[in-house]
C-alpha cells in the first residue's frame, strides 16, 4: 500500500480560536509549546478551510499568513449545497488526513472519529497535547524504572485505520507477548476504540500460537483484524517502528521492553523517536511516508502472511 500525502480541514472559526488563544498567551508573556508546535505545523502544512463564519484578521498577523497565501497552501473548501451545515461538514471529513473544528463536543468528536477512523481535533486537544501529538515531545523509558504502555501512549496517539508493528524480537516467548505486545493493543482499543487492521512483522518464534494467545488474552473483546507477517530477514533499518497513518515510533532498544516484574528490563533503556505528520517537517513527513511504504510494501511481499479475525 502506498502512504499519500495529508491534506487537512480546518474550520474558519476553529483558526479564530486558535489565533485568540495563541496571542492571548503571548499578551501574558507565557511561552505554551502546545501552541508554539500547532503555529508551526499552521505554517508549513496544507489543506483547505471552511469559511463557516466572518472572520476579521487584521488582529491576528498569524491568520493574515493563511489567508493571503497565493492558493498552493490552503485553498477555500466549498460545501454540497443539497446537504444541511453540519452534515456538509461532516462529509467533509472524508476528504482529509485530519480535520479541525469548533463545532462538536468531545463526545461527539469521539463518535465521529470512531465513524470516520481519522482524527478530529478541537482546540482544547491542540492546546493539551499537540507537543506530544507532533513528535517534539515523547516520554523516555528508563532501565529499571517502572513502565506502562497506557499511560505513554496515550500523550501521542490519535485515530488511525491501521496499524504496523515491526520487532524481530518481540514473539520469541509469550512473557515479551504478554508484557508488551498485548498492552499495546490494549492501549490503542482503550485510547481510540481501534478496529482496524494490525500488521505484525516479527520472526517465526511462538508465531503459529499467537492466535491463540490472543483469543486466550482478549476473548470477545478483540474487534480488529490481525495480519501475522513471518520473517527471518527483517532488515535492520526496518526494524523497531510502530506505524499508524499519522506518526512513526522507533524504539530503538526494542518494544519488549517490560519484564516480569512490569519494570524496564536491563539494556531495554532508550530515547523514543517519533515522527509525526502533524509536525510541519517535510523531513518527517518524508520519512513517515517512505518508512510506512516500506513496512508495508515487505509485509505485503512475505508469503505466509496470514489474516485472521475474531
Amino acid at each position: 500500500m502506498k502512504i499519500q500525502s495529508p491534506a487537512f480541514f480546518f474550520t474558519a472559526s476553529f483558526l479564530r480560536g486558535f489565533a485568540e488563544h495563541y496571542y492571548r498567551q503571548i499578551k501574558l508573556a507565557q511561552e505554551d509549546p502546545n501552541l508554539d508546535a500547532f503555529k508551526h505545523f499552521l505554517y508549513n502544512s496544507s489543506g483547505s478551510i471552511l469559511i463557516d463564519e466572518e472572520l476579521n484578521i487584521e488582529p491576528f498577523p498569524l491568520l493574515k499568513r493563511i489567508y493571503q497565501t497565493d492558493g498552493a497552501q490552503y485553498k477555500i473548501y466549498k460545501l454540497d449545497p443539497s446537504l444541511g451545515e453540519t452534515e456538509r461538514e461532516i462529509n467533509a471529513f472524508d476528504n482529509f488526513s485530519a480535520s479541525f473544528s469548533q463545532q462538536f463536543n468531545k463526545q461527539k468528536i469521539e463518535a465521529l472519529e470512531s465513524q470516520k477512523q481519522r482524527p478530529i481535533f478541537n482546540l482544547e486537544k491542540v492546546s493539551k497535547r499537540w507537543a506530544n501529538i507532533s513528535g517534539q515531545k515523547i516520554s523516555s523509558i528508563t532501565e529499571g524504572l517502572p513502565f506502562d504502555w497506557l499511560n505513554f501512549l496515550t500523550p501521542i496517539v490519535v485515530t488511525t485505520k491501521q496499524i504496523l508493528i515491526c520487532d524481530s524480537f518481540l514473539t520469541t516467548n509469550t512473557a515479551k507477548l504478554k508484557n508488551n505486545l498485548f498492552p499495546i493493543l490494549r492501549a490503542f482499543q482503550s485510547l481510540i476504540k481501534f478496529k482496524g487492521q494490525i500488521t505484525l512483522i516479527s520472526t517465526h518464534e511462538n508465531i503459529d500460537r499467537l492466535q491463540d494467545y490472543l483469543t486466550e488474552e482478549f476473548s470477545d473483546q478483540l474487534e480488529f483484524k490481525l495480519a501475522i507477517v513471518e520473517s527471518t530477514a527483517i532488515k535492520t533499518q526496518h526494524d523497531r517502528r510502530l506505524v499508524t497513518d499519522s506518526f512513526l515510533l522507533n524504539i530503538p532498544s526494542g518494544f519488549d521492553v517490560i519484564n516480569n516484574q512490569g519494570l524496564v528490563s536491563d539494556g531495554k533503556g532508550t530515547e523514543p523517536i517519533s515522527k509525526s505528520i502533524f509536525s510541519g517537517d517535510e523531513e518527517q513527513l518524508n520519512t513517515h511516508a517512505r518508512l510506512s511504504n516500506s513496512l508495508y510494501s515487505l509485509a505485503d511481499r512475505i508469503s505466509s502472511r496470514r489474516i485472521f479475525t475474531n
